[in-house]
């Protein structure tokens, strides 16, 4: 009787046993089975978030894709955008940007208090993408600064119109806690803008003229005749110049460079003289009265032609 009840004993702890491994066996293969299209695991939620600065995945309820949360900033702002992913939208955003994982509101465990967040918003109808900004100044933030960026949202599965779910969602980056409350946060480093390369363009120093009337004599020249088109070219180095002309209207000549010239940094590198008529060779410019100086829109008397030397650089 004794060695029958044992039998049944050990039958009975093997049957369990299996039960217990075959229930484990179903729990693991399950745990292991990641949709990369939709989700991700922790190993690969931390890689992204050491490997790319900027833009962090939104996990709905843990593991799901449920979009994207970009950051960015320029000389004075950061930018931080949430965006939803296909058949997702947002219904509420919760958002702190911070210097230090300590300034965000959190319990005494460190669990992080969405609606205490300094961003607190309720979309209704929920939307697909959210914008805000933070001045870079005014947050204490300066080119280098690691700052943590604590983004939270409700988000809600819809398709084709009907309602499928709705999960709380946290944008990729390590926990607040090891245990218990999965929230995560994001770090980004503010970025200092690329400098501004300036025009690699050639210049090069010419002699140039405004007017269509070619002048006599041997050497190139050209005059602007008050009694042609209010608007005639300029030319630079006997060469016309895309882009450039002047114009005669109400008493003012008035000057247009255009992209491919610019004045050259001399003293009065705009000269002009008004004659009654043209000179019978290229006049010197050095004694001019009508106008020397800078200024691009010029004043005149009713002169019938006008002798406009300007001193200039050309885009190669």
């Amino acid at each position: 009787m004794k060695i029958t009840n044992m039998i049944k004993k050990s039958k009975l702890s093997i049957l369990l046993g299996s039960v217990i491994l075959a229930l484990f066996f179903v729990s693991s293969c399950n745990l292991g089975v990641v949709d990369l299209d939709s989700s991700e695991s922790a190993a690969a939620r931390s890689a992204g978030f050491l490997a790319e600065n900027g833009t962090y995945t939104l996990f709905a309820g843990q593991n799901i894709n449920s979009g994207l949360l970009t950051v960015s900033n320029d000389a004075d702002t950061l930018t931080v955008t949430f965006t939803a992913a296909s058949d997702w939208f947002i219904a509420e955003t919760h958002l702190e940007v911070v210097s230090s994982l300590t300034d965000v509101p959190s319990t005494r465990q460190g669990s992080p208090i969405p609606g205490q967040f300094s961003v607190n918003e309720t979309h209704n109808p929920a939307v697909s993408e959210v914008i805000y900004t933070f001045s870079l100044a005014d947050n204490g933030f300066e080119f280098g600064d690691t700052i943590v960026i604590a983004a939270h949202a409700v988000v809600q599965n819809i398709v084709d119109g009907e309602f499928i779910q709705e999960e709380t969602a946290w944008s990729s980056g390590p926990r607040f806690v090891a245990r218990g409350n999965w929230a995560t946060y994001s770090a980004y480093v503010i970025q200092e803008p690329a400098e501004v390369v300036e025009d690699e363009a050639e210049w090069k120093d010419e002699t140039a003229y405004a007017g269509d009337t070619a002048g006599n004599g041997n050497a190139w020249w050209f005059a602007f005749d008050a009694s042609d088109p209010a608007v005639q070219n300029i030319y630079a180095g006997q060469k016309l110049v895309e882009g450039a002309s002047v114009t005669l209207g109400d008493g003012t000549l008035t000057i247009d460079l255009g992209d491919n010239m610019r004045l050259q940094e001399v003293d009065e590198p705009v000269k002009i003289q008004g004659y009654d008529e043209l000179p019978d060779s290229r006049p010197p410019s050095g004694p001019f009265t009508t106008y020397k100086g800078d200024e691009l829109s010029i004043s005149v008397a009713g002169y019938n032609f006008f002798v406009i030397h300007l001193d200039v650089d050309v885009k190669q």
